[in-house]
């Protein structure tokens, strides 16, 4: 007989998506506590939606997305954003990142400057070989 798979586990996706609005949330200086007053839940719900432990269900998505004051396809990333790297993410890395899509002087000579650092680091690992 085959096996059930298990429709309630939570997958990668949902790790996805729970990384996607913490980052929103913090990108607009909103704690959990707040996030989940507004949406009625309790902040430890909000925490497991964010670690994706609990699985964010559709209509729940489109809940969190209007507090947000964003678009689902942000918050599951369909607007082309990009996988989250599960174990590097936090949220100042966020943060940079999207203050250096800005253009400006400032950011340009900052993009420059990391770019430099990588191309370094990277010489210095192939060195090391």
């Amino acid at each position: 007989m085959p096996r059930r798979i298990n429709s309630r586990a939570t997958s990668t996706l949902d790790a996805q998506i729970g990384l996607r609005m913490r980052a929103i949330r913090v990108d607009q200086g909103i704690s959990q506590n707040a996030l989940a007053k507004r949406l009625g839940l309790t902040f430890q719900q909000v925490q497991k939606y964010e670690r994706g432990v609990n699985r964010l269900s559709l209509s729940r998505a489109v809940e969190v997305a209007r507090t947000l004051k964003t678009s689902v396809n942000q918050l599951i990333g369909a607007d082309g954003g990009g996988e989250i790297a599960v174990t590097t993410f936090d949220a100042q890395t966020y943060k940079l990142a999207q203050s250096l899509k800005r253009s400006s002087p400032v950011a340009n000579r900052l993009r420059s400057l990391i770019d430099s650092i990588c191309d370094t680091m990277e010489t210095d690992r192939k060195k090391k070989r």
